[in-house]
């Protein structure tokens, strides 16, 4: 399938709303607790796949600011018009939620279950939908995307995968190479 046609097919579905209506705070509050925890989930990823050990103290902060935000009275049920782009923070929260559910299946299958590989699709289609969404309202094209991660890949890995250069990257160049001001 032609991935504008996906995109039109795929956002015909979507329910739009003209304003965010929640509590920016504990909206806030909950982005933040996902962050946290997806910066614990990269420590194990650099541990098990760039060699890369990481000792309790890095763990520690992450984990008290965690409980510290989970134990705010951070009002919940009121709310407000907040500031964001509602197309923008479906797109991002849909991205969030399905990555959360193939880490359900991920530890089901650590569990003992086999792992579901129909589901996996289904949740990776469902990933590929709020990207739609997200590249509807931004205008960004599935080929640039594409060109500029290659080109990104390349400058970092210039011959082939090293854990050095996976932990110590020149993140001035790589924005380069994406913003299309260097081209690798």
């Amino acid at each position: 399938m032609d991935y504008e046609k996906y995109i039109k097919d795929a956002t015909r579905t979507e329910s739009r709303i003209d304003e965010v209506l929640t509590s920016e705070e504990a909206l806030k509050d909950a982005l933040q607790l996902f962050i946290l925890s997806a910066r614990i989930i990269d420590l194990y990823k650099r541990q098990i796949f760039y060699g890369k050990d990481f000792a309790g103290n890095q763990l520690a902060p992450m984990l008290a600011e965690i409980n510290d935000i989970s134990g705010r009275n951070n009002r919940a049920g009121d709310k407000d018009v907040i500031a964001v782009n509602p197309r923008i923070l479906h797109a991002t929260l849909g991205f969030a939620t399905e990555a959360g559910e193939i880490m359900e299946a991920l530890v089901d299958s650590m569990a003992g279950e086999d792992f579901d590989t129909i589901n996996f699709m289904e949740e990776l289609g469902d990933l590929n939908w709020y990207q739609a969404i997200a590249m509807d309202e931004t205008g960004l094209k599935i080929e640039d995307i594409l060109v500029r991660n290659i080109e990104k890949l390349k400058a970092r890995f210039p011959d082939k995968f090293s854990e050095e250069r996976a932990i110590e990257r020149d993140l001035n160049h790589e924005r380069q190479i994406l913003e299309g001001s260097d081209e690798g």
